[in-house]
């Protein structure tokens, strides 16, 4: 470390330190901003879910306080003049959507699903509406967040498949950080806090069913990563990922997953969980990389932006 230097100059350091102490404000603070909330709003907020929330926030401000030590150029990767963000935008958009037909499509041809259509234009066109706003705020926010802000500022100082492969990793098991089964403590007590922390952890316990999923998100955001990293712009990913949103949103609509499908098709079909413990989705995901990887290499593409850092 130079000399006069801070050990928050290091991405990584910083990284931990953000994330350390907003969880450790989140604890202190979830009971008395559920207490504010309920007596404000005259309704009840499950603690976990405040947590969450607060947690977010609080990740957020303290990002925004140590911006100028930040490694990151989210700003660069989103600057509209300068990129070709409306082509990678919906080319990404088309390979999301496209890559989850062609699942569904082996799925219905391997009996692993069946077509049920549930869809009329009246009743279902608002909620394509709902879902489609829906999947472009859950990929901008996760793409600015996770290859935004954490891969760029790792690959300030790391690597790029060092860096890939933390930001995939952290990507993949924060998921898993939702305490469905915590208990409900409705009794106000500023400790309440730090008694249900553990339970966001508790899922790990379970190493046999998490592996497949946690598995199948490390490699979905590797794909997403890949794609940023040989574009140097986050609207190839962003547009990657809204696909994948939105058509695990409506999906519904016209097919039917089997019950028991199986390693190959995986287990899980709810939410962003949906698909992504299959064996076929791992395959997938992995010439999706492949292929991104491939088009970095001929296209020469990888930008000051994603090149930039320890190597």
């Amino acid at each position: 470390m130079k000399k006069g230097g801070s050990f928050l100059d290091h991405s990584y350091i910083l990284l931990v330190f953000v994330f350390c102490l907003s969880a450790f404000l989140t604890c202190a603070t979830a009971p008395l901003i559920r207490l504010l909330l309920e007596r404000s709003l005259g309704d009840s907020f499950a603690l976990q879910r405040v947590m969450s929330r607060a947690f977010a926030g609080y990740v957020l401000v303290l990002f925004v306080l140590y911006r100028k030590r930040l490694k990151s150029k989210v700003g660069e990767s989103l600057n509209h003049t300068r990129l070709p963000w409306i082509k990678h935008l919906l080319c990404g958009f088309g390979i999301g959507i496209g890559s989850l037909v062609i699942l569904a499509g082996v799925m219905l041809i391997m009996g692993a699903a069946e077509i049920k259509v549930q869809f009329s234009l009246a009743d279902s066109g608002r909620k394509l509406l709902k879902y489609l706003g829906v999947a472009a705020v859950v990929a901008m926010a996760e793409e600015v967040f996770f290859r935004g802000i954490v891969l760029q500022n790792l690959r300030a100082d790391l690597k790029a498949f060092l860096a890939l492969l933390l930001t995939s990793v952290f990507f993949s098991l924060v998921h898993f950080l939702n305490p469905a089964d915590a208990p409900e403590l409705s009794r106000f007590d500023l400790f309440d806090g730090f008694r249900l922390f553990p339970y966001f952890f508790r899922p790990f316990a379970d190493l046999q069913a998490v592996w497949p999923i946690a598995a199948g998100l490390f490699l979905i955001g590797a794909a997403l990563a890949v794609a940023y990293l040989v574009t140097g712009s986050l609207f190839l990913p962003i547009g990657i990922h809204a696909g994948w949103v939105f058509f695990n949103k409506v999906d519904s609509f016209f097919i039917e997953a089997g019950k028991q499908k199986g390693l190959l098709f995986g287990q899980t079909d709810i939410s962003y969980f949906a698909y992504t413990d299959s064996l076929i989705t791992w395959i997938m995901t992995g010439l999706l990389i492949i292929l991104l990887l491939i088009y970095g290499a001929r296209t020469s593409h990888l930008s000051p932006i994603a090149k930039s850092g320890g190597g």
